[in-house]
């Protein structure tokens, strides 16, 4: 059985809040500095958990569990509407990154992906096109 650190979990909920926080909610839109810093906390957050992390042309962030050759790919979008909800998204990117994290200390590996900032026309990316995004996470 997994065991999730719902403390740390959290924790980084709270803390990738700050990135545009607004007291309440959140201003992280898509590809804006609040966005690109969350991004590459994220990045962090993933490689200190044991993951490979790759970011594509787009800004998608994938932390992948190394050697696995297969995985159920999880996770949300970190960025946010104006004046979004703290865990719009990042609820399941938090939650990704704890399953994986969860995974690596059982020692077994296990088929955990984690993946976050896949934007979508909901999100107004700037000069993006909506099949942009999607179209990258799936190659």
């Amino acid at each position: 059985m997994l065991r999730i650190d719902p403390q740390r979990m959290l924790r980084d909920l709270r803390e990738l809040a700050t990135f545009g926080a607004l007291h309440p909610g959140v201003d992280r839109r898509a590809f804006g500095d609040a966005d690109r810093a969350a991004r590459a906390w994220l990045a962090g957050r993933l490689a200190d958990a044991g993951l490979d992390v790759t970011v594509d042309d787009v800004g998608n962030v994938v932390g992948r569990t190394p050697g696995v050759a297969r995985a159920v790919l999880v996770g949300s979008h970190s960025d946010s509407v104006p004046a979004g909800g703290w865990l719009d998204g990042a609820l399941g990117v938090i939650g990704a990154l704890e399953v994986a994290r969860a995974f690596a200390a059982r020692g077994a590996g296990g088929p955990a992906s984690a993946s976050t900032s896949c934007p979508s026309p909901t999100r107004r990316a700037r000069s993006w096109p909506p099949w942009a995004a999607p179209r990258s996470a799936a190659s």
